[in-house]
């Protein structure tokens, strides 16, 4: 088996991407949600019963966490748009990949019309459209989503 015919096998679940594009979207959402000021308040309340060097602790760790979870947020939506753009290429490559096949197959030589062909297009020169272009070069996709603490990027 070639390396093309491997790879022609591959196929893209294009609906399983867009359901987990939709997924970090919403756990986004949710994670911009439980870090909102409004969800903070209760810590807040809690918070103002303490003094020293405890409560200063206990203020940055909730910023750290806070902050944490915008984070987090904003790299999922960067992944979900991530894997939209990997449905548009697959897209594309499908629809190259298609119009490959079927110039290979109008140019296969074999057969009494593919040998009419041949000396149609030496006597008047050849009026096929050139094949289909090579692939495009695959998405990448950097960790711009990742602050400036870089935990794990």
């Amino acid at each position: 088996m070639s390396a093309n015919a491997m790879t022609d096998d591959v196929v893209f679940d294009h609906a399983g991407a867009a359901d987990l594009a939709d997924r970090f979207r919403v756990t986004a959402d949710e994670l911009e949600r439980q870090t909102s000021a409004a969800r903070a308040l209760p810590a807040q309340a809690a918070r103002d019963a303490w003094r020293g060097p405890h409560a200063d602790q206990f203020d940055q760790r909730l910023e750290l966490c806070r902050a944490d979870g915008l984070e987090l947020a904003r790299a999922l939506r960067h992944a979900a748009a991530g894997l939209e753009e990997l449905s548009v290429a697959a897209h594309q490559e499908q629809r190259r990949r298609q119009l490959a096949r079927a110039w290979e197959r109008r140019h296969r030589s074999h057969g009494f019309a593919a040998v009419l062909d041949n000396v149609h297009d030496f006597v008047f020169g050849e009026d096929d459209i050139p094949p289909p272009p090579p692939p495009a070069p695959q998405p990448r996709f950097l960790a711009a989503a990742c602050g400036p603490r870089n935990r794990g990027c």
